[in-house]
């Protein structure tokens, strides 16, 4: 193995076993990783390998063919080294890791932070390489690698947290040149979008199309959103308690601070967290009336909603477009889907309400 794995050489005692079941003979003895992956062991193991191959077993066979690139892959998701550690399948509506195993919810997981926490987990990492539990959790315990300090603005944080370095979050956002800052939900809808990262290289990326729409409708709304902003206005944000990234979004999109004193004071949360709700909306390109965050069709959840994805908006439109009635705005639609939860639901209900 020619990569490099871990910055310094790592030396740990393993419990060698001859035979996978419980119960059987155990030696420890010293096992030396070296930083470009090659292990020291005291056995042949091209001579341990012809016997595994006839129906043997070792544990240091295991360690070395399976366990290292267990390790080597539990780092460079640590390192955030993966360009891309979480796909999805439906273009945003789940995720699941990039390397899926038997271990995963077989539906997806509705988060890319959860998706990506399972796919780094040991255990997970376990079952894809074939590896015991138990043994890549020592080499992970004896590798003593710390997970860098990630970004504490939006929307690299939470990027951050799902798995993408902020150097990929930078070439996306060169790539596609928006005018209006890109949110953590935008660039998410591009990952979502391609089956692989090569139009960042100027190659031709895998569901072209798809990526295309996504890309078309972002820099869309950000030339919708170059309006000019009313110096009293951009100085009544600079006094709000709104986080910067908020502002980058809100203030283009029209909104004000009294926006938020009208969300926080409604639904009792603070300004802080109503501007990380509206700012959902407009980063995902609905203009909602922060009056419609308040309304009471909305009394019945625990906190202010966040902005559907608009792959679900899209799922919504399409139940809708067998009607002969207009469809809803988008904004009309995802307001639906907060109020009632699923795109079935809420197709139901607006069938319900129309004349």
């Amino acid at each position: 193995m020619d990569q490099l794995l871990l910055p310094y050489p790592v030396a740990l005692s393993v419990p060698c076993r001859t035979t996978r079941q419980p119960g059987g003979p155990v030696v420890r003895h010293r096992v030396a990783i070296e930083p470009d992956g090659s292990v020291v062991t005291p056995h042949d193991l091209d001579a341990e390998r012809i016997a595994c191959a006839l129906g043997g077993y070792l544990t240091c066979v295991d360690l070395v063919d399976r366990g290292i690139p267990a390790l080597q892959r539990w780092v460079r998701l640590v390192l955030r080294q993966e360009e891309l550690p979480v796909v999805s399948r439906d273009d945003g509506s789940s995720w699941l890791p990039s390397l899926a195993g038997d271990c995963c919810n077989r539906h997806g997981y509705q988060r890319p932070e959860v998706a990506f926490a399972h796919g780094r987990s040991p255990g997970h990492l376990a079952t894809v390489f074939g590896v015991d539990d138990e043994l890549l959790r020592l080499l992970i315990e004896a590798s003593c690698v710390p997970e860098p300090r990630g970004p504490r603005e939006e929307p690299e944080m939470r990027l951050w947290q799902c798995g993408l370095a902020p150097e990929l979050v930078g070439r996306i956002r060169d790539t596609v040149q928006a005018v209006a800052p890109l949110t953590a939900s935008d660039v998410l809808a591009m990952v979502a979008a391609s089956r692989d990262l090569s139009w960042l290289d100027g190659g031709a990326p895998g569901n072209a199309r798809r990526l295309r729409t996504v890309i078309t409708r972002l820099q869309g709304r950000a030339a919708a959103s170059g309006a000019v902003v009313d110096d009293e206005v951009r100085a009544q944000w600079a006094r709000s308690s709104a986080p910067r990234w908020a502002v980058a979004v809100l203030m283009p999109a029209g909104y004000r601070p009294e926006d938020l004193v009208l969300i926080a004071s409604s639904w009792n949360v603070s300004q802080t967290v109503a501007a990380t709700v509206l700012a959902s909306w407009a980063g995902n390109g609905y203009r909602v009336d922060p009056r419609a965050l308040c309304g009471p069709g909305l009394r019945h959840l625990r906190m202010p909603p966040g902005a559907p994805s608009p792959h679900a908006v899209d799922r919504l439109r399409a139940a809708l477009s067998s009607s002969r009635r207009p469809v809803p705005s988008e904004t009309a639609l995802a307001l639906a889907l907060a109020e009632h939860g699923t795109v079935a639901l809420a197709a139901a209900a607006l069938r319900r309400a129309s004349p």
